[in-house]
């Protein structure tokens, strides 16, 4: 596999390629397809269905845990040599969430990014910048730090009010975003990870972390499209998509899992008819809302 894989260049390619969804490859065994011999089959069907349309691919190694135990690792290193393979365009996050010292940050950087060969990570930022220099310190690499998410009493600690410099109070999801883009991202290579639920405070986290000079924009992830249930992911996207977008009509990412490997109600190898479909229908909802039309696809 090529070494010049530079995360932010390769979100920006496919920008401007109007691709915007991401997918997670998150496996569960009740819902493989009738028929489907293991779970990288399964895996391999839907990244041979969606390929040409995804932004990104996603990987939550916890998902493989129960099938693989622990030879799981050794699975997802699999996957992602297989995506490198027949997706080299499309950039590989693991959604590993990860937190603590520093030391033990370094050894998750040196996995994930030099062994795995990823090319973005999640973290969760309340540990502080310090704990993730190692990681910071790959400029080619992506950061995407856990900004807001969509859990059931998210706000108990989300929500509470952190004084900044003039005096203002701001809620701590806003104050992680703004020390994020302002004093994480030395590097232009740090994003956001936030909520559907919240599509109506995307506009808002915005504006906060631009209010600084720095002229890069730092890219959303947008979670959870289905919070609110499958009759409403047009309407969820939708909102996210017109919140989310910068001023070019870009700088995002619309995250989703089960609405699109399970999409298919048969649960037969028409799943990845099934994927292909909607990913294109999705790929049509996102498109439309940047051009500013709110067709029904």
């Amino acid at each position: 596999m090529s070494n010049n894989r530079n995360f932010m260049e390769m979100l920006r390619a496919q920008w401007a390629d109007r691709k915007f969804l991401t997918v997670s490859l998150n496996p569960r065994l009740d819902r493989m397809p009738v028929g489907c011999s293991d779970t990288l089959t399964f895996l391999d069907g839907m990244i041979a269905a969606t390929a040409d349309e995804v932004c990104c691919y996603q990987i939550d190694p916890d998902f493989f845990d129960p099938m693989y135990g622990s030879n799981s690792l050794n699975v997802v290193r699999e996957l992602i040599t297989h995506i490198h393979e027949v997706a080299p365009l499309v950039p590989i996050i693991a959604d590993i969430q990860k937190a603590g010292a520093r030391h033990t940050i370094e050894r998750a950087a040196n996995l994930w990014f030099k062994d795995m060969a990823v090319d973005a990570i999640t973290i969760c930022a309340y540990y502080g910048r310090y704990a993730f220099v190692s990681a910071l310190q790959f400029a080619d690499k992506g950061i995407i730090v856990n900004c807001r998410t969509s859990n059931e009493e998210a706000d108990e600690l989300q929500d509470a009010k952190v004084m900044v410099s003039d005096d203002t109070p701001i809620p701590l999801y806003q104050y992680v975003a703004w020390r994020v883009s302002q004093y994480w991202n030395e590097r232009g290579n740090c994003a956001l990870a936030i909520g559907a639920k919240h599509a109506h405070e995307l506009s808002e986290i915005r504006k906060v972390i631009t209010q600084a000079d720095r002229p890069a924009v730092t890219p959303f992830f947008v979670y959870g499209i289905s919070s609110r249930g499958q009759v409403h992911i047009k309407e969820s996207m939708e909102e996210s998509v017109a919140n989310a977008k910068d001023n070019n009509g870009q700088g995002f990412s619309i995250v989703t899992s089960r609405s699109v490997l399970y999409s298919s109600p048969d649960q037969g190898f028409g799943c990845f008819t099934s994927a292909k479909t909607t990913v294109r229908a999705f790929n049509d909802i996102i498109r439309n809302k940047i051009r500013g039309r709110d067709e029904n696809v």
